[in-house]
């Protein structure tokens, strides 16, 4: 399942009723924000344990109750990388970090460049403690 349309205590009670150590959670970290339904820090609080998979986008919650919030580039929104992912390794999280820009053309190529040097920073920040 991945994070966006329902709260993470809506996924983690369908996570507990369905009972199948196979069903777990792609945590969109924009998502979450996008859809204004949780803050991905207090996310991965209730569904950390279930994480398999990361989408590592950013966002800004939406200001008209008719839209979604604004995609931004990585460290240009209100997702807490740091937080997200101290959390995460907390849980023993060693899966891929998956980067979602969704734009098209060359700026794309360019920010998930970018993307990537600013998270590979926050990763390896927190592996060396």
């Amino acid at each position: 399942m991945e994070t966006g349309q329902e709260t993470p205590t809506t996924m983690a009670r369908a996570i507990k009723d369905v009972n199948q150590p196979n069903l777990g959670v792609g945590l969109d970290t924009a998502n979450l924000i996008l859809y204004g339904k949780a803050n991905p820090v207090d996310a991965v609080a209730i569904i950390g344990p279930h994480v398999y998979a990361i989408h590592a986008k950013d966002g800004k919650w939406p200001t008209d109750p008719m839209k979604l919030g604004e995609e931004v580039l990585i460290g240009k929104g209100l997702v807490d990388f740091e937080k997200v992912f101290t959390e995460l390794h907390s849980f023993g999280y060693t899966g891929a970090v998956t980067i979602e820009r969704e734009t098209e053309g060359p700026q794309q190529v360019e920010d998930v460049k970018n993307e990537k040097i600013y998270l590979e920073r926050i990763i390896t920040k927190i592996q060396n403690g």
